[in-house]
C-alpha cells in the first residue's frame, strides 16, 4: 500500500472515529516534509477551564452554574475534574440566551 492509500485509510478511519469532526490541513511546521499534512480534530470535550473562557465567568461563578439545575450533566469527571460536551454547552447557551466567546480567541 502506498503512503497516500495508507494516509486515506488513517484519515477515513479518523474521521468515522470523531463523527466527522476531523480535517486535513496543510502541515507548515518547521522540519515536517514537503506536501505532509497533519490532521485537526475538533474539540468535543470543555472542562471548567474552558467553560470559563466561553462563558466569560470567574472560575467561581461557573462552579455555582454548574451545579444549578438545568445545566448539563457533565459527560465524565476525570482526575483534573468534570468534562462536558461542548454540543451540550451550546445548546445550553442557546436555550438560555447566553453568547459563548470562542475558545480560540485571546
Amino acid at each position: 500500500m502506498d503512503d497516500i492509500n495508507c494516509a486515506n485509510k488513517a484519515l477515513d478511519c479518523l474521521m468515522s472515529e470523531t463523527g466527522g469532526a476531523g480535517r486535513c490541513q496543510d502541515a507548515d511546521e518547521e522540519g515536517a516534509a514537503p506536501g505532509a499534512y497533519h490532521v485537526v480534530v475538533a474539540r468535543k470535550l470543555v472542562g471548567t477551564g474552558e467553560l470559563v473562557r466561553m462563558l466569560g465567568l470567574s472560575r467561581t461563578r461557573v462552579g455555582h452554574l454548574v451545579a444549578q439545575p438545568g445545566f448539563p450533566e457533565p459527560y465524565d469527571e476525570l482526575i483534573m475534574g468534570k468534562v462536558w460536551r461542548i454540543k451540550d454547552v451550546e445548546k445550553w447557551a442557546a436555550d438560555h440566551r447566553r453568547e459563548l466567546h470562542p475558545l480560540d480567541a485571546e
